[in-house]
């Protein structure tokens, strides 16, 4: 995870972002007060989430904690129109469905979408083995 600040760029693996998520609930647990968890996501000038689909996940969907946590996120981009980038191997009706429409619709949107015709190397590596 690369971490700037909050007027830099900013480039996260959503996993990352659901560990940063998970630490915050369980020193909200202990009593700490601090800021949202990922304020420092939501302010930078640009915002690069890799991997957009594989965080967050229980019995095969994201928690609740996890959905406000990316809606909290992707709303306050909207309203500030912050660009923000995402990667993902899934279709956008893969995204409607995991994400459901809160974020889905916010995404459609604002984004634009480009799909890259290539040979997923990870999944590649994967099958061989």
């Amino acid at each position: 995870m690369r971490r700037t600040g909050f007027n830099g760029v900013v480039m996260v693996q959503e996993n990352a972002l659901q560990r940063q998520v998970n630490a915050h609930r369980d020193r909200a647990r202990n009593g700490a007060r601090e800021a949202a968890p990922l304020d420092w996501v939501r302010r930078a000038a640009l915002l690069v989430i890799d991997d957009l689909g594989t965080a967050g996940r229980k019995d095969g969907k994201p928690t609740e904690a996890w959905l406000a946590a990316m809606e909290d996120v992707i709303d306050y981009r909207y309203s500030k129109r912050l660009p923000t980038i995402i990667t993902t191997n899934l279709t956008r009706a893969q995204i409607a469905k995991l994400y459901q429409l809160r974020i889905a619709g916010r995404l459609d949107e604002i984004a634009d979408y480009y799909e890259i015709a290539q040979t997923n190397w990870r999944r590649q590596r994967e099958d061989k083995r």
